[in-house]
């Protein structure tokens, strides 16, 4: 550690406390200081970042720190907090503001673990239970736990906890799009995804942002098969059609790239799994739609798409997109040129099958 002097007294908190008991590495760590105040913060050399929940940078790890603090729910959504970070607030006030018990240790720097919660029971025990009433206070958190499920698929959520998030239903229209899709996309990449869609299944939480999906498929064909994220937004496509998949992604301001792969294996998909029982002309068509013929990635991303929903010879249809595209229709321009062009490619397509 830099020679920095930290003012008031340091702790290291959450996740990074949590994973070290669980015997992972963490990713990062976050500080609690206790016994200062913003202004001690800024004159020990700390680099203050954000306005609303202000934190501060170490000036060489970059690793955050916070002050102490309280928190008193004033209105709706996640600005709707009033907070308290003078050198006056303890760090068992500041672990009693936080979502799971899991997640409200602290570990002091003379090692000795701080734990008012039994954030340690419950890990012994693979329990998700939130710390406090306060819990509800954050509509998020009902997604937040769903991806802890996701990341610890092994831990169940307590039932007064599910009685909880079962009762916060008619505040989740008060968060914005930006975190509930960064809540699902980081439970889509943890270990067990299937147990996002169950937990917002058996807390009854689908609506407002995700009703459209068929919950039980999803948990069924994501327990089959391990799917990278790219393959995650495939497999949304496979089990629903564009009509349900434009207002759910369009709810969640979701990236053009991940709305326009999914909508693209909703159209495209199941055709192309039956590619062979095609006609000729219905072959070209697809392959056409799908990008086959143009010079951009686009045909490639949904072969690689596809192939994570199930096998597909990626070899063949690279092959037989490397020799349709060769197809040429020499001498003739404007509208008969495309005429032309997917004729010729008919027939080549014809000729590579061998059909009669």
């Amino acid at each position: 550690m830099p020679d920095l002097k930290i003012p008031g007294t340091r702790y290291l908190v959450g996740g990074a406390v949590r994973d070290e008991l669980l015997g992972i590495k963490p990713k990062e760590r976050d500080w609690v200081i206790v016994g200062a105040n913003p202004e001690a913060m800024i004159e020990a050399g700390f680099i203050t970042v954000g306005k609303a929940y202000p934190v501060y940078l170490h000036p060489e790890t970059f690793e955050e720190h916070a002050l102490a603090r309280t928190e008193t729910k004033i209105g709706p959504g996640h600005g709707g907090f009033s907070f308290t970070n003078d050198s006056n607030v303890t760090l068992e006030q500041d672990l009693k503001r936080r979502d799971l018990t899991i997640n409200a240790m602290a570990r002091a720097n003379t090692g000795e673990l701080i734990d008012p919660y039994g954030g340690q029971q419950d890990l012994r025990a693979q329990q998700l239970r939130h710390v406090s009433a306060a819990f509800a206070e954050d509509p998020l958190r009902c997604f937040r736990i769903a991806r802890f499920a996701a990341k610890l698929p092994s831990f169940e959520i307590s039932p007064e906890t599910l009685k909880l998030l079962r009762s916060m239903g008619t505040q989740l229209q008060e968060l914005s799009a930006e975190r509930v899709w960064n809540e699902w996309v980081k439970a889509l990449e943890e270990k067990a995804p299937y147990r996002f869609y169950e937990v917002l299944n058996d807390a009854h939480i689908q609506d407002p942002w995700f009703h459209e999906l068929e919950l039980d498929v999803m948990v069924a064909t994501h327990r089959e098969r391990d799917f990278s994220l790219q393959g995650a937004f495939a497999l949304i496509g496979w089990h629903h059609s564009e009509t349900e998949l434009d207002p759910f992604f369009d709810r969640l301001l979701a990236p053009k790239k991940a709305k326009s792969l999914a909508i693209q294996i909703a159209q495209s998909g199941r055709p192309f799994a039956q590619f062979d029982q095609l006609d000729n002309g219905s072959a070209v068509d697809l392959l056409d739609r799908v990008g086959a013929f143009h010079g951009d990635t686009r045909f490639e991303t949904f072969l690689s798409a596809l192939n994570c929903v199930f096998d597909i010879n990626l070899k063949k249809y690279r092959d037989l997109r490397k020799m349709l595209r060769k197809v040429t229709a020499t001498g003739e321009q404007g509208p008969s040129y495309g005429q032309m062009l997917r004729s010729n490619r008919i027939n080549k397509l014809n000729e590579i099958r061998g059909d009669p």
